[in-house]
């Protein structure tokens, strides 16, 4: 598996990829734009030979520098369960970090226990923000 930043390619790609996967909010390509031109150096991909297994959308939050802020993860479905998730996560704290950032704050939705119990499982707490 291999990550990498965001490209100019990638935003209708990962449109068509996140609206495949219900537990995320959908977003206009506007969105998935967005990150690829102004947070991909804290936005990832996670490829599987040809195929996008993942991505991550973050950012370094503007008044608060010391915060990073996961805006969206997804994993698809036929590469769940196998650390891509946690690969994408890590990478992203690894980037928020060398730019000054000590903690990592993302929201779910209330009836996505699958992803809570996911970031419960790799040291998210504070489970009304999920802060690590």
């Amino acid at each position: 598996m291999i990550i990498r930043t965001l490209t100019d390619d990638d935003p209708p790609i990962l449109k068509a990829l996140s609206d495949t996967m219900p537990e995320l909010a959908s977003d206009r390509v506007s969105i998935h734009w967005m990150f690829s031109t102004f947070f991909a150096n804290t936005s990832f991909v996670a490829e599987a030979g040809d195929a996008i297994a993942g991505f991550l959308y973050g950012f370094v939050d503007q008044v608060r520098t010391d915060e990073a802020f996961v805006y969206a993860l997804g994993v698809t479905e036929g590469y769940r369960g196998q650390g891509r998730g946690r690969r994408l996560l890590e990478r992203f704290e690894h980037a928020v970090a060398e730019r000054g950032c000590s903690t990592v704050v993302l929201n779910t939705l209330p009836d996505n226990v699958r992803a809570q119990a996911f970031y419960r499982r790799i040291g998210f707490d504070e489970p009304e923000r999920f802060m690590k």
